[in-house]
């Protein structure tokens, strides 16, 4: 299946970049229509709730390259298997944990004579992405809410009393005159983007808010309903802001709907999957001149407590896709150079089997792709040194895995996004 651009409209093509400019403070009215602000540049949170200020230290990357790049965050939402898509193929411990769910060596994409990736993997194999092993945290909580909760605010002991998230602090870093800094292209509010100063924004994914987008007449009353209720309105507190967070959330959508006009051809470039539709809306939104510099993609159902065979390998086969789709679109519109792809998710799983499926777990692996050194970063967790609830030792804090992102790639001093100045992992990013 593809996906067909929406039709363009009279109102979607006058609008630009200071139409886009409308939509910076959408608030509780935009979450009806799955449009939803995480910050908004008038009302900056104290900067006491984040880490400290550090002095700024040195960095390899040119200001010049750096005001050029990218970043897209794919989060593998449910607690992704590292064992099983950076594969110890040669360790005869894996097969003995993994039993029956083990993959089948004669089908990994081997990087070396002891690892190979999932065969779901293969453009990204044949692309040469890079694996880091072994990323988690120190104490890990096995709880899908405190694990996220950690991620999303760079937090890596669950103890510290920062208020905005990690990419949001990343934005505010990066932010300059552009209208917004970093989006979430989801169902809600993503806190990975609260920010203090930046403008982050969450818009609808492929399967909610677009219906606001058809041509079909009752759709279209409906969006006129909302539309007049939305005018302009001298009624005090709540009620006027929401009206006007409304018009700002219906002119976001009118902005989105515009960013087909220069890419009629992605339905045939992009699957019709989930993942799919959100990397299309990525590369047309790094297209769009917008000033876009974070952009954060929630996908998947990585909680594979059963048929965790079938499942695991159809997502990665999926996200695999999305992404040869997505560079190949930036490489031929110039941007393959300029943008980073990267994942993460709140925890690996268990390396013993529970018959069907897997538990949750501690480290896991996460990739890369882009600008970056292929092959196996990291240090892979023993699989004879568990720990004491059976599961893998992580190796590199995930900490460790942000500062690179901020510091390798945007010229972000670690010491201002991360607390306690975790050291960026080197030999990833391309060189500059």
């Amino acid at each position: 299946m593809s996906h067909q651009s929406p039709p363009r409209t009279e109102a979607s093509s006058q609008l630009g970049r200071r139409r886009f400019m409308q939509a910076l403070t959408i608030g509780a009215s935009g979450a009806a229509l799955g449009l939803t602000g995480c910050a908004s540049a008038s009302k900056p949170t104290s900067r006491g709730q984040g880490p400290e200020p550090a002095p700024t230290s040195a960095s390899s990357v040119s200001p010049v390259l750096a005001a050029a790049r990218t970043l897209v965050i794919i989060e593998l939402q449910g607690g992704h298997d590292g064992l099983d898509t950076l594969i110890p193929y040669s360790n005869g411990r894996y097969f003995d944990l993994r039993g029956d769910l083990a993959v089948d060596p004669a089908t990994v994409l081997d990087l070396d004579a002891e690892m190979g990736l999932n065969a779901s993997l293969a453009a990204f194999y044949a692309r040469n992405g890079a694996v880091l092993e072994g990323v988690g945290m120190p104490d890990p909580d096995l709880s899908h809410f405190e694990s996220m909760r950690r991620w999303w605010a760079g937090d890596m002991t669950g103890r510290s009393t920062v208020g905005t998230g990690f990419l949001g602090r990343l934005c505010d870093q990066l932010s300059q005159d552009e209208p917004v800094t970093g989006i979430s292209i989801g169902r809600s509010a993503a806190p990975a983007l609260r920010s203090e100063t930046a403008v982050t924004l969450s818009v609808p994914d492929p399967w909610s808010g677009g219906w606001l987008l058809s041509e079909d007449p009752l759709i279209q009353a409906a969006r006129a309903g909302l539309t007049a209720m939305a005018l302009p309105s001298e009624e005090p507190g709540l009620a006027g802001l929401s009206r006007a967070n409304t018009t700002k959330a219906l002119d976001f959508l009118d902005y989105l709907q515009g960013l087909s006009d220069n890419d009629s051809d992605d339905g045939d470039t992009f699957p019709g999957s989930e993942i799919g539709y959100q990397l299309m809306t990525c590369a047309r939104l790094l297209n769009s001149d917008a000033g876009v510099r974070v952009i954060h993609v929630p996908w998947g159902s990585f909680d594979t407590h059963d048929e965790h065979r079938w499942s695991h390998d159809a997502q990665l086969l999926e996200l695999d896709e999305a992404l040869a789709a997505f560079h190949q679109r930036l490489d031929e519109t110039g941007l393959g150079d300029t943008t980073l792809v990267a994942t993460t998710s709140e925890f690996g799983r268990r390396p013993e089997a529970n018959a069907a499926g897997t538990d949750h777990g501690t480290a896991s692996t996460m990739l890369l792709s882009g600008p970056v050194i292929g092959g196996r970063h990291g240090e892979a967790p023993l699989l004879g040194d568990l720990d004491p609830d059976g599961n893998l030792k992580a190796t590199v804090g995930f900490d460790r895995y942000y500062a690179t992102l901020a510091e390798s790639w945007f010229g972000v001093p670690s010491a201002d996004v991360l607390p306690n100045s975790p050291e960026p992992i080197s030999g990833i990013i391309t060189a500059t």
